[in-house]
């Protein structure tokens, strides 16, 4: 029942929001089809390619519930056995001289705090977290390892800038992205 439930959730992201489908896969999948790293791939990564992440996500994955403190009302989340890389650091553990970039790479109006030069840990399980768009259940998101709470900081005037791991915490950014 989860499974077919999570692939019918894929299957309406497609129909309904094709370019964001699309992109999730991209900025998801490590390797380009030439074996070559993806360099559109951001924060949580598989060591694959994008055409075979959609395969083992829409086809092979057998999903289960997945419960979570940081899944947003009105939102359900479903895992799978499906091991990557997480691309998330706890801010507070990066030293006081790190550099962070917040940025809006989403478009979602809110920023977020990225980091290069790190390495995310192998988590074994990966999350779909499923809502509704256009009164149809789709997939919101998926990644490797546990969901975090999507920022709430506006993007307006801070896109771009380069800020300490203090000046993260006053805004209320406990994680960062992994970026290249």
């Amino acid at each position: 029942m989860s499974t077919e439930r999570v692939r019918s959730a894929f299957a309406a992201l497609r129909e309904v929001a094709r370019p964001y489908y699309d992109s999730l896969y991209a900025s998801r999948a490590g390797l380009l089809p030439t074996g070559y790293r993806n360099p559109a791939a951001a924060g949580s990564i598989y060591g694959m390619t994008p055409e075979r992440l959609q395969r083992e996500l829409e086809q092979v994955a057998e999903w289960r519930p997945f419960q979570h403190p940081a899944v947003a009302p009105g939102c359900e989340a479903f895992s799978t056995d499906l091991p990557g890389a997480l691309g998330i650091v706890d801010v507070r553990l990066l030293p006081p001289t790190a550099s962070l970039t917040l940025m809006d790479p989403k478009g979602t109006g809110t920023v977020e705090a990225c980091v290069s030069g790190l390495r995310g840990v192998l988590v074994p399980f990966t999350v779909a977290i499923l809502g509704q768009e256009e009164g149809r259940e789709v997939v919101f998101t998926f990644h490797p390892g546990d969901p975090i709470r999507p920022s709430s900081v506006p993007s307006e005037g801070r896109s771009g800038r380069v800020v300490s791991p203090a000046e993260c915490l006053e805004l209320g950014l406990l994680m960062a992205k992994v970026v290249e």
